[in-house]
């Protein structure tokens, strides 16, 4: 079973940073019972830290700030994390403020779902415990049958005792928080004085997060009732706001997540049928009769009746009438001055718009799935035939389909000269069982018996690990809109619209759920390509590109007025003017923009705007695109492969990392790692339960509380059976484990920590320490490459028989692409890349280099130390027969991580071993040309 692997990503770690910045010199007052400790609020420190974030984040600070509210805003557009980056938000203000108690509030049963799923996920677990060695407790409001008990999952919310290794959450939808029982008095007293759910809320001065703020207005109950709780500071995350932000403090917009390949781009396929038949528009209701007008026609209808009586094509019925909508047998809600077209009820429309989906749903399938690294695509219809697919007609029709494309696609495998086994038993499993390759979910399922249905629902909304294991054949999902906030699956590449969307909507939120960036086989999200959401619309949406990167282009909000000329900006503006970094530098000085230390001079961030438009609130090209646009390759210059065929051959040898030294070295290393890792070890707590049997004329029920006492459980675990589990996840043998824990007993006693939290965080911390020692040696341990026979072939440029390959998918050279013509020794024809740097490298080819390329990703992968692989960015062949290899990065040397630093020292070794001397490996930073390091090793 699939499992999800978390990281910490830029832009989420960005916007935890900023929230805690807002409380920089903040202090606290000591907590009461199980209350958080209170933050003393002081309002010059708090305008003075907006200020700084403000500044910090490009944020104008007047709009964005409100001195009287105790609410901070985050925005972060659709499929960029917002539940990770709450859960870590909550850790870190426990870590840093020692709060415990956290309220998370959503606007829907699904988003609920979804995020609980998420906190009780153990791979969440397990992510989180190895960042912060801190537990989840997660509480669920939901309805009860007993209406006279109070809440029990909030009773046990406010009991909970302040823990330093656990945080408490409360999960509530706004359906629970507006029932009346949160404001009634039960009998029942939490701290003896305690009746009210609110109140008890209160007393624990929790901390909120709203989830969707646009759902929960001001001026609304919801937000009332919010406000009875009195929380300390309100975070709102969301990526719309509506132009209600308050002390917004950091900002990702759409097009920020699209230009930075943090969201699948968009590829639009629109269907029409010639000549069709004019919209039908609803032009007057009034509770018991409709009024419809289709060209110069104008028509009355009332509840029951049909509107085939309009058009033979809509066969629906009028199921509701009120005096500004009308409801019809599809679920679809009319507005006044909605329009409804026949012509997307059309069966030759729909049966096309079916078909080209699937064809693009399975030659995308094959490609993800004969991957290294398998990816499982999704695709989604939402249709208006709910009963033809549950009872009948549609689903038959659709099955014949999917069986014919099925059959044809098996055979043609079976017969490919790079037939891939995999695929073929994929195939054949959904063959012998056609129903199991789709699902669906509907509103009016939640009120079916029927188990088979009852599962899909339960795989489709709650089970995502399930739905993309690779042994399960499901990959069609069909709804009627209800996948909206609160679903997601990374890995929908497709959402075909059968149905219309009534009133205008967001574009964005049409295409949200498809957004996310995949994972693969291992959970592993897929960050350094450029993946498509296939979205099929008809007719009526030919305008959907415009419409959709219009949006994106209009929803960048206001930008401050920053003090500074940014690396982003910096790398913008080269990228969108085809600049050198010296050049646009010199530029702005001499034009009086900026002075020598990059800080821009009075005006001048709106001089470097006027200067260079097209670089500001601008969707790059290529994200949101028409199907029919010519799909781009990047084509092979086959006249030069010749000189770079014998460094791609070596660079396609196999090696493997040997670890040198005896098991007496290891267990110094090991014993070195322990001392400095001890700390990060943590005992696991006893705790005691008291439960209470309350009987009533009404009815009996238990009661839970947990008591404050906790003790030390030092044997969860037995030693043997410990040390077994660490030898298998660590690869160590287990008598050297043993000698380390024995030789080091009166430092760290092992014996408290016998738990698998301890076993998580020894892998994850010695993996770690392995790639910071690896290479360092001592005591005799060190490591080394060893080269393993392997054809070179296949590879990213050649075929099985070592035959040059016309062009390979961009995706793999670069996200970003310019129409400009590339050095003449370069080995292909367009320009892709990922920086300024590597653009300026594939322009300014050098007379010393007979070829380069750049190195195609996940082509070559370095063994790492601990685990992993490194893969470096150009390959260089020069005149007088050395070779270069060359990994760009685009700061300075002194400022790269510890780890980038340790993988590009892995990089020298591994190439020192691959070639014996004839291949260089380098480093080009940012204030290091090319011709340098050329000139270097000449």
């Amino acid at each position: 079973m699939l499992d999800f692997n978390y990281e910490n990503l830029e832009h989420q770690v960005k916007a935890v940073e900023s929230v805690l910045r807002v409380f920089k010199d903040f202090s606290t007052c000591p907590s009461r019972g199980g209350a958080n400790p209170k933050l003393v609020f002081d309002s010059k420190l708090f305008e003075k830290n907006l200020e700084a974030i403000h500044q910090q984040n490009n944020l104008d600070h007047t709009q964005y700030t409100h001195l009287d509210s105790n609410i901070l805003d985050i925005s972060m557009e659709t499929g960029t994390g917002k539940t990770y980056t709450y859960t870590k938000l909550m850790l870190e203000l426990h870590r840093h403020l020692q709060q415990s108690k956290f309220i998370v509030i959503v606007p829907s049963l699904a988003i609920k779902a979804g995020a609980v799923k998420f906190l009780k996920a153990e791979a969440t677990r397990t992510h989180f415990r190895d960042l912060y060695q801190q537990e989840l407790g997660v509480h669920v409001v939901s309805s009860t049958p007993k209406k006279d008990i109070f809440p029990p999952a909030i009773a046990n919310f406010v009991k909970a005792p302040l823990n330093p290794n656990k945080i408490d959450i409360l999960m509530i939808n706004q359906g629970m928080l507006n029932a009346p029982s949160l404001d009634k008095a039960y009998d029942q007293c939490l701290f003896e004085h305690l009746d009210r759910p609110f109140e008890a809320l209160k007393a624990v001065c929790p901390l909120i997060i709203i989830d969707e703020p646009h759902r929960f207005k001001k001026d609304q109950k919801s937000f009332k009732n919010i406000k009875k709780i009195e929380a300390p500071w309100v975070f709102r995350f969301g990526a719309t706001f509506e132009g209600r932000e308050e002390n917004l403090i950091y900002r990702l917009s759409a097009l920020e997540a699209f230009n930075q390949n943090l969201v699948k781009g968009v590829q639009v396929f629109t269907h029409g049928l010639g000549q069709h038949a004019a919209p039908v528009q609803l032009v007057g209701a009034n509770g018991y009769e409709a009024r419809f007008k289709q060209g110069d026609q104008s028509f009355s209808m009332g509840v029951g009746e049909s509107l085939s009586k309009i058009h033979a094509d809509l066969n629906l019925t009028l199921e509701k009438i009120s005096k500004k909508s009308v409801l019809i047998s599809n679920g679809l809600e009319l507005k006044i001055h909605d329009s409804i077209h026949p012509a997307r009820y059309h069966t030759s429309l729909r049966e096309q718009m079916i078909d080209q989906a699937l064809e693009e749903h399975f030659k995308l399938e094959r490609k993800l799935l004969s991957r290294v690294d398998k990816i499982k695509p999704l695709l989604l219809f939402f249709i208006d035939d709910i009963a033809g697919y549950r009872e009948g007609g549609f689903k038959e029709s659709f099955n014949a389909l999917v069986k014919h494309k099925l059959e044809k696609l098996l055979s043609d495998e079976e017969t490919r000269e790079d037939r891939n086994d995999f695929y073929v038993g994929y195939l054949k499993k959904s063959l012998a069982d056609i129903e199991s390759t789709h699902g669906g979910y509907f509103a009016r399922d939640n009120f079916s018996s029927d188990e088979k249905i009852e599962a899909q629902i339960q795989e489709i909304l709650h089970d995502k690990e399930r739905l993309l294991d690779l042994e399960n054949p499901r990959r069609f999902i069909f709804s009627q809109w209800t996948l909206k906030e609160g679903w997601d699956n990374p890995n929908v590449f497709g959402i075909c619209k059968l149905r219309a969307s009534g009133s205008e909507t967001s574009k964005l939120q049409e295409v949200g759920r498809g957004l996310r960036l995949p994972v693969n086989e291992y959970g592993a999200r897929i960050k350094e390509e450029a993946f498509y959401l296939n979205y099929f619309v008809d007719f009526s949406e030919k305008d959907f590109v415009a419409k959709l990167t219009s949006e994106i282009n209009s929803g960048v909000g206001m930008l401050g007025d920053p003090k500074k000329l940014s690396e982003e900006m910096i790398e913008s503006v080269c990228g969108g003017y085809s600049l050198g970094v010296v050049e646009l530098l010199t530029t702005l000085e001499e034009a009086g923009i900026i002075n020598r230390a990059n800080e821009f001079k009075e005006g001048g961030f709106e001089k470097l705007k006027a200067m260079y438009p097209d670089v500001f609130n601008k969707l790059r090209a290529g994200k949101i695109k028409h199907a029919k646009d010519k799909p781009k390759l990047a084509h092979i210059r086959k006249d030069k492969y010749p000189q770079i065929k014998q460094l791609w051959e070596q660079l396609n040898q196999k090696a493997i990392l040997q670890y040198v030294g005896d098991e007496e070295a290891f267990c110094v290393l090991l014993k070195d790692f322990l001392k400095a890792y001890k700390s990060h070890f943590k005992a696991p707590l006893m705790g005691t339960k008291k439960q209470i049997l309350h009987v009533k004329s009404t009815g009996a029920h238990y009661q839970s509380e947990e008591l404050s006492h906790q003790a030390p459980l030092q044997n969860s675990m037995p030693y043997g059976e410990f040390l077994m589990q660490l030898a298998l996840e660590t690869h160590a043998q287990v008598e050297t484990l043993h000698k380390a824990f024995s030789d080091l007993q009166d430092e760290l006693d092992i014996n408290l920590y016998l738990n698998p939290t301890t076993i998580r965080l020894i892998k994850a911390g010695l993996t770690k320490y392995l790639l910071d020692h690896g290479l360092k040696g001592g005591g005799g341990f060190h490591i080394t490459y060893q080269k393993i026979q392997h054809s070179p072939h296949p590879s990213a440029f050649t075929n099985m028989h070592g035959q040059v390959l016309e062009a390979i998918d961009p995706g793999n050279l670069g996200v970003q692409t310019e129409t400009l013509s590339p050095a003449q020794n370069y080995l292909f024809e367009e320009v892709y890349y990922d920086s300024t740097l590597e653009k300026e490298n594939i322009l300014h080819g050098f007379e010393e280099v007979l070829v380069f390329s750049k190195i195609p990703k996940n082509s070559l992968k370095i063994p790492l130390s601990g685990g992993g692989t490194y893969s470096p960015d150009f390959a260089y062949v020069l005149k007088e027969g050395s070779s270069l290899v060359v990994e760009v990065k685009g700061k300075q040397e002194r400022d790269l991580m510890a780890d980038e630093t340790q993988k590009i020292a892995h990089a020298k070794e591994f190439f020192k071993t691959l070639s014996g001397g004839t291949i260089t490996f380098v480093l080009q930073d940012q204030q290091t040309t090319l011709r340098e390091l050329i000139t270097q090793i000449n």
